[in-house]
């Protein structure tokens, strides 16, 4: 959005306040929101392109972007993610997902090496 409207949209979000790292507080939230709302349409790409290449001459706000997205929906579903997993339920997830492919590359490589399996 910011190369479509530069300062315009900026200033539309900012707030002012700077995080630790020099980020605007107010742009980094809105960021946020956004991808939550419009994660949705993450298996419907061209809804999200043909919404940016028809954008209104000032910014819109979040509901107006994504009703434009579903305007241009490609496929017939539309799903909001949800937003409610802790920091701490995000952490054991990928812990699990890095056991599980520890657990398949191990098996990959005992089939490679001549082992027998029963069917």
């Amino acid at each position: 959005m910011f190369n479509n409207y530069g300062s315009e949209f900026a200033r539309k979000w900012s707030s002012g306040v700077l995080d630790a790292h020099k980020n605007d507080e107010g742009l980094q939230s809105i960021k946020k929101a956004w991808c939550v709302k419009l994660g949705g349409f993450f298996q419907d790409k061209g809804a999200i392109k043909n919404a940016l290449l028809n954008l209104p001459e000032h910014p819109p706000s979040l509901p107006a972007f994504e009703a434009l997205c579903k305007q241009f929906r490609t496929t017939e579903s539309y799903h909001a993610l949800p937003n409610n997993l802790s920091e701490t339920a995000i952490k054991n997830g990928k812990l699990q997902l890095e056991s599980i492919k520890r657990m398949l590359e191990t098996s990959a490589l005992l089939k490679g090496k001549g082992h027998v399996e029963a069917n």
